[in-house]
C-alpha cells in the first residue's frame, strides 16, 4: 500500500458570535463585528469565494460580507452587511484545503445553524 498524503479533513462552522452583544448562534446585528468558528473555513479564491448569510426562505438572496477583518482556517472575523431577510444560515465558499495545494473547484461549508437579523 503507498500513501500519497494525509487525507482532506473536513470543514465545518462550529458557532456565529456577535462580538457586541456576546450571542452565539443566534443573531445578526448589521455594522456589529462578529466571529466564526469552525475548522477549515478559511476564504481563499476569487468570487464567488466568499462569505455569505443565506436566507432560509429564499437562498436567492444571499448577502455576501465584504468587511472580512480575520481569515484562518479556524476564526474568520468580519463587520455583519445589512441581511434583506430575517432567518438566515451562514455560508463559506472557499479553495481553502489544508494542504499546501487549494482546490481546483470552491467548496460550499453551510453552518448546521439559523441566526436571526433584528
Amino acid at each position: 500500500m503507498e500513501v500519497v498524503g494525509i487525507s482532506e479533513t473536513p470543514a465545518y462552522i462550529d458557532e456565529f458570535i456577535d462580538l457586541e452583544e456576546n450571542l452565539t448562534n443566534s443573531l445578526i446585528v448589521a455594522g456589529h463585528g462578529f466571529a466564526v468558528h469552525g475548522h477549515n473555513i478559511k476564504i481563499e479564491g476569487d468570487d464567488p469565494c466568499g462569505m455569505y448569510f443565506v436566507p432560509v426562505n429564499d437562498t436567492s438572496k444571499k448577502v455576501k460580507v465584504e468587511r472580512i477583518l480575520e481569515n484562518n482556517p479556524s476564526k474568520i472575523t468580519a463587520i455583519a452587511p445589512v441581511v434583506d431577510l430575517r432567518v438566515n444560515r451562514v455560508e463559506i465558499v472557499t479553495k481553502f484545503s489544508s494542504s499546501s495545494t487549494a482546490l481546483l473547484t470552491p467548496r460550499t461549508i453551510t453552518s448546521p445553524f439559523t441566526i436571526e437579523d433584528i
